[in-house]
Parts: C-alpha cells; structure tokens; sequence
C-alpha cells in the first residue's frame, strides 16, 4: 500500500511538470528569407545545356550545348519555343568564340555579345550577321563563362573578371599575387582595354603566401556607389569606389558557415594540389545585387570530419562517391547583406541551382536547372525572388 503511494506521488509530480512545461510553450510566426520559384519556362531539349542570358523585355533568353570541338547556340522564347540555332566553330560565320563570359543580349534584344580571344563580337540573333567590334584580347589561362562571370555595362565601358594573363603565369612565386589585376574593362569607342583592380592590402593573397592555381579568382557587382568584389577562396567582400580610380574602400569579413579555405604556404613549399583544393575547400561562388541586397553566393567545402573520411579513401572511385555524397550533405549556400552589409540571412539554396549560375534581371534572379546525374528531355529555367516567409515555430520559456 505504501509503494502505492509512492507511485501515486511520482505520477503526480511528472504529471504537473509535463502540465508546466506545455504551459510555457507557445507557438510564434517567425520570418525566414527564402529563395521562391514563381515562374519556370521549359524547353524541349536532350543534352547538358548552360544558360548565359536572359531578356524579359522581350521574353527571350540565350543558352549553349557546348561539344568537344564545336558549341551551338540557341535562342528560345518565354514559351519554350527555340527561335535560332547556329555553331560556333572555325568553319561558321560566327568563328570560334573562346569565351571568357557568357553570351549577352544588347540593350535592345537584337544581338548577342561574345566577348572571347581574341575578338569581342556581336552577334545578330539568328547567326547570320557577325561584326568584329574589338580585337586584342589576350590568350587566357582559363575561362569559366558562367553567369558568375558576366559581362557588366557600367559608365559607357564593359566590365569582365579578367582570365588574361599578361605577365608570366607563375603562382608559386609571392611577387605575382602584386602584379596580378583581376578585373579589367574594354572601352570600344575609344578601342582600349584596360586590366586595373590589383589585391588590396588587407587581402591574404598579397600576405606573401603561396597559393593553389585560380583560387583568387573574382566576382564583382556594382551597387549604387560600390564595386563590390569577392576573391574565390577568401570569404571577405571586397568594397571598392565606383569609379576610376576604383579606391579600396574597406573589406568585409563574412561569418560564412563552416567555410573552409586555404591560408597558404610560404614560397618554395609545396602548394596544396589545384583539382583536390577545388573538391574539397569552400567556394565564393558569385556576388550579385538584388533590390540593394548583397547576394553572396558560396560552397562551404567539407567539413572536419567530411575531411577526416576523405583522408581514409585508397582509391579514385571512392573519392567520387565521397564526393556526391559530401555535396549533397553539404549543399551551397546565400548570405544576404543589406546595403550597409549587416547580415540578413544565410540559408541553402536548392539543390537542383548552381550557384555560379544565378543572375539578376529585371529585379528577379533566374537560373537554369542543373542535373549533372543524368540528361532530361527539357531544359528548365527558374525565375526566383527572394523574399521573407512566415513560418511557425515554437517558443520555450
């Protein structure tokens, strides 16, 4: 009778703090920023296609197949309806592009802009019509036209990340990181190109360090008063004045979750490999402006114990599975900074972007869907705002 009671008495004092605990919770509306999908386009298309360019005005958009000695070129419509299509390649009119960005509509929608090695051409919709507007770009050592990488108009000139390289291409030695300029622009009234941002100060690769090939590689975004420039393996912004001379400003450290990154070697030692540093580190992906936000778009790399398995693997095929698998756990990310660069959010973006893939137009960003597992009938392109969702948690006091 007595351990009745005693039981009696526990049930009782679990059953009033279980009473208590659901007293003090409450449920709460809670605003997350979000990427949210409110338009697609679909086009009927079998291979692994790259959008470079969209133009809303004129409901139309510009995506390449790129092959193993030729890339074609296709202009479709808002309804998924392919316009025009045309090689490039030594034995067309349009020639051999060696891009080192995306393709771009002009201002009206009338033509294209490829600006390559050696040419900047511009290019009617259908192919049919190629003029040469600047020659002289020099031989590049490597191209990434992404939309990461595009062409930006801005005070009459055409901006680019700059894959030139006109010194001698030697990265293991600590003077080229202060001589090299990675952003340049071509004036085509006055038929001049110019390569003019070097590394400020404050950044680690002019720390007299030694870096893996290209991982100081720029993304840039005007904003109304600022160039705003973000070096591939540094997780800083980079703020620049606006115009010439493009004074540095102040830099930017970014809290970017569990970024990993390469802090370098002193000259003279061995230099992490270039193709396992862009497996396995952290990424700054792009830098895009959106309603006076500051996207930055990143990979955080693997993580510590993602590394500590990598380190186990004996053989290529696993490492590749390694790969797949870390990607998926680990997907890319976007911080979004206000115009004073306070911290707005960071969150993941989906699975099926790019991230070096996003672009701004018309105060909405788009992006074509990305499915390197296999080829798919359609070619998808998402048209995205990014926006503050409700959503309901639940508050404990």
């Amino acid at each position: 009778m007595k351990s009745i009671g005693v039981c009696f008495l526990i049930f009782t004092i679990l059953s009033s703090c279980s009473g208590s605990k659901e007293n003090t919770e409450t449920l709460a509306m809670e605003k997350n920023w979000q990427l949210i999908k409110v338009d697609s386009i679909q086009i009927p298309f079998l291979g692994t296609p790259r959008l470079d360019d969209v133009d809303p005005k004129n409901r139309r958009l510009v995506f390449m197949q790129s092959g193993q000695n030729e890339d074609e070129v296709f202009v479709a419509n808002f309804d998924g309806e392919i316009l025009h299509s045309f090689g490039a390649n030594g034995n067309t009119l349009v020639g051999r592009l060696g891009l080192m960005a995306p393709l771009k509509f002009d201002s009206e929608g009338r033509s294209l802009l490829a600006f390559g090695f050696p040419h900047i051409k511009k290019i009617s919709l259908d192919g049919e019509q190629v003029d040469v507007l600047y020659t002289g770009n020099t031989a590049y050592q490597n191209s990434f036209p992404r939309p990461s990488n595009e062409l930006v108009a801005s005070d009459g000139k055409i901006f680019y990340n700059n894959h030139m390289h006109d010194q001698e291409f030697r990265s293991d030695r600590e003077e080229f990181y202060k001589k090299i300029s990675l952003i340049g622009f071509v004036d085509l009234e006055k038929n001049e190109r110019i390569n003019f941002l070097k590394f400020p100060n404050e950044s680690m690769f002019v720390s007299g360090r030694i870096f893996p090939a290209f991982s100081w590689d720029s993304h840039f975004a005007f904003s109304d008063e600022h160039l705003n420039v973000v070096f591939e393996g540094e997780p800083s912004i980079f703020v620049f004045e606006s115009q010439s001379p493009f004074s540095f400003i102040k830099k930017i450290d970014l809290n970017l979750q569990e970024f990993q990154y390469y802090k370098g070697v002193q000259e003279g030692e061995q230099v992490a490999d270039f193709m396992e540093h862009m497996r396995i580190m952290g990424k700054m992906s792009s830098i895009k402006i959106l309603d006076n936000k500051i996207l930055v778009f990143y990979t955080s790399g693997f993580s510590s114990q993602q590394l500590k398995t990598w380190e186990t693997a004996s053989s290529a095929n696993e490492r590749n599975d390694m790969i797949n698998r870390f990607r998926k756990e680990t997907p890319p990310r976007i911080q979004v900074l206000d115009s004073e660069y306070n911290l707005l959010a960071d969150f993941a973006i989906p699975s099926h972007i790019i991230p070096s893939g996003i672009f701004e137009r018309d105060g909405f960003l788009w992006a074509g869907k990305s499915n390197p597992d296999e080829e798919e009938d359609f070619f998808t392109i998402y048209k995205f705002i990014l926006d503050q969702v409700e959503s309901q948690v639940t508050d404990k006091n």
